[in-house]
């Protein structure tokens, strides 16, 4: 691995995640503020770019800050693009599609995490190292480079931002012919109104419509991702310090990526997969608030039975059941928080939400290094399941559900989308985009 090959510290190691999430909050704000500003396409371009190019470059770095610089630059792409990748399918999906192809979509999340892990197997195990495996996961995101391009921008972020509406109408009648439909925006009304250039900044997160819900979002956010990073770190650990063994602490080498640590961490990943269906339906069927307080609840009950281990089977299917309920988690905030905020300020107020779950990221890692691997694990999942009661309890301050609710396009709500009746014909004209 790379910290025995330049002889790493505990912190160094420990450093190396943490930069990776801690650059992504400043790649959070910037990418949701001028992607509100210039469109999500161009942006979400930029970001890739960042993360495919030194994602590269850092299979060659020669040392540790080099190495560190240059993953600081991929984590700041990374917060860019997670946010505005989001919120395009959000506004591109119809209503009734909406959470379900989200959820979809991040299939390719858990498909990585696999992919990642089964190539670190082999790869760190052979004479290659970890350069290899640095490479193997970058490769995906060159070839991402090449199709991008032929993405569309935004259909309802067109709608409000261009002042001639050239390329809002094109767009539209292109989807219209895509579909088969057959679709005349005169017929709909002045739907490409010439509307005032808003762009959101923070202080719209700070109006009365949207405060609360803001400081909310910052809050499950934070914790949830603390929760679905410290899952991610300590399944390994867990196992080889011998916790809810009869056999004590057994020890295994750092240096190696061994296959019982593959099989762990394919296992505890394939929970990933299990939160898709439970999104696609439960978000559907409850709501998404009704579906958030449920899922909060019953994570909070499968982390307070780590803290009274009984065996390592059973430890094992409650880190596979709490991936799986962390990942839904997240996918229904990811749905969620965009529905909650009109066109104009999506990007930014997405940006500033997810930015704080990044900080709790580094958080998750901090807890498996500086409180489970050096105190207790004990102490560890005591704290995690304290986190998401604070979860559970936030979320009960949330009011407002989006299930089957249009997006807003700007702060005078002139959303021609939003104010027609939502009959079967409209929906398949109009939310086709």
């Amino acid at each position: 691995s790379i910290g025995c090959e330049w002889h790493l510290t505990v912190f160094e190691k420990v450093l190396i995640p943490c930069v990776v999430l801690l650059a992504a909050v400043p790649g959070d704000f910037v990418g949701g503020y001028l992607a509100d500003k210039y469109g999500r396409k161009p942006i979400l371009l930029i970001g890739q770019i960042l993360i495919a190019v030194f994602g590269v470059l850092s299979a060659f770095m020669p040392d540790y800050i080099s190495f560190v610089i240059v993953r600081c630059l991929v984590g700041f792409g990374f917060g860019i693009t997670v946010v505005i990748v989001i919120v395009q399918v959000v506004e591109i999906c119809p209503t009734t599609y909406r959470a379900s192809a989200v959820a979809l979509m991040f299939i390719s999340w858990s498909v990585g995490v696999c992919y990642t892990v089964i190539g670190a197997y082999f790869l760190l195990n052979s004479s290659y190292g970890w350069r290899a495996v640095v490479l193997w996961a970058a490769f995906p995101c060159v070839v991402l480079l090449f199709v991008l391009p032929f993405m569309d921008n935004s259909p309802k972020y067109l709608v409000i931002s261009e002042v001639d509406n050239t390329a809002a109408r094109d767009l539209l009648h292109k989807i219209a012919q895509t579909n088969g439909v057959d679709f005349e925006l005169d017929e709909v009304g002045d739907l490409l109104v010439e509307m005032e250039q808003e762009r959101g900044t923070l202080r719209d997160l700070g109006n009365e419509e949207f405060r609360t819900r803001t400081i909310c979002f910052v809050i499950c956010l934070f914790f949830a991702n603390t929760l679905y990073i410290s899952n991610v770190y300590d399944t390994a650990y867990l196992f080889d310090s011998g916790y809810c063994s009869a056999g004590g602490t057994t020890s295994s080498s750092s240096c190696t990526f061994t296959l019982k640590d593959l099989l762990l961490d394919l296992v505890v990943s394939i929970g990933e997969f299990l939160a898709v269906p439970i999104v696609a339906v439960s978000s559907e069927l409850q709501g998404r608030l009704a579906s958030i307080r449920t899922l909060a609840i019953l994570l909070s009950i499968v982390i307070f039975a780590c803290i009274w281990c009984f065996g390592e089977i059973l430890l094992l299917c409650e880190l596979f059941v709490t991936r799986a309920l962390t990942d839904a988690s997240f996918l229904l905030f990811f749905i969620y928080v965009p529905e909650s905020y009109p066109t104009y300020m999506r990007s930014v107020a997405f940006g500033v939400t997810n930015l704080f779950a990044n900080i709790g990221g580094v958080v998750g890692i901090l807890l498996v290094y500086l409180v489970g691997l050096a105190i207790s694990w004990k102490l560890m999942f005591t704290i995690l399941f304290v986190f998401s009661l604070v979860i559970v309890i936030t979320s009960w301050i949330l009011k407002h559900e989006t299930v089957g609710v249009r997006l807003q396009d700007n702060r005078e709500n002139h959303d021609h989308f939003v104010n027609i009746p939502a009959n079967a014909e409209v929906e398949r004209d109009i939310n086709m985009q």
